[in-house]
């Protein structure tokens, strides 16, 4: 063998090892829990890899980087929808988190008697958001709400209570947080004072977040 015959062997060798190790850099890239590092470095590394294995095909026969190629085209794939998995899970988790130290919160304003509370009709509290979103989210957002209205329906809302109290013509303030019982108790048309935490508003409409039924 001579000598550029078994220089370019070697350096065969030592480029499958670095595809190899490359792809297995993909691979593990692919599973972190960083959202957009999958895409910007995990499918660069795995696309590069397999441009190496097609070349590596073209140039030296048919049997040439054929594992290379397969675990590039068969195994990348499902690594990468592994990966999404676990941060869709884990970012579920984080939003379930969340979401309970924000009920906790809600909770502990509610249930604290001695804290100021702000008594509000439902048909005042939609007045004051037409007229003023960010002056009203000042008086009301994240404060403890005394406020009254009619029960306009009674719903369920992604497994939860969902209560409109009628606020005008084909308009309602949302109420939220209400506890199973406690909405099922309630009657269209009938006049209710709630206990709750100012949520801000969605489009004009103003929301209502860890109700209680005074």
């Amino acid at each position: 063998m001579s000598a550029v015959t078994a220089s370019s062997s070697v350096f065969g060798r030592n480029a499958r090892r670095i595809a190899w190790f490359l792809l297995v850099l993909a691979w593990l890239v692919f599973l972190l829990p960083f959202s957009g590092v999958d895409l910007y470095v995990g499918v660069p590394l795995s696309g590069a890899v397999l441009v190496f294995a097609i070349v590596s095909k073209a140039r030296r026969g048919a049997k040439a980087g054929t594992g290379l190629l397969l675990a590039a085209l068969l195994v990348s794939p499902l690594v990468y929808l592994l990966g999404v998995a676990i941060q869709a899970r884990l970012a579920a988790r984080a939003d379930q988190a969340d979401e309970a130290r924000q009920r906790a919160a809600q909770e502990a304003i509610v249930n604290d008697a001695s804290a100021p509370t702000v008594k509000v009709s439902s048909a005042d509290l939609l007045f004051d958001y037409h007229a003023n979103e960010l002056a009203a989210d000042q008086h009301y957002k994240g404060k403890r709400l005394e406020v009254t209205g009619k029960v306009e329906s009674v719903s369920v809302d992604f497994g939860r209570p969902l209560v409109l109290l009628h606020a005008g013509e084909l308009e309602a303030v949302y109420v939220r947080g209400l506890s199973a019982d406690a909405a099922s108790s309630l009657q269209i048309n009938q006049d209710v004072t709630l206990i709750c935490v100012g949520d801000g508003a969605t489009l004009g409409t103003p929301s209502l977040a860890g109700c209680i039924v005074k």
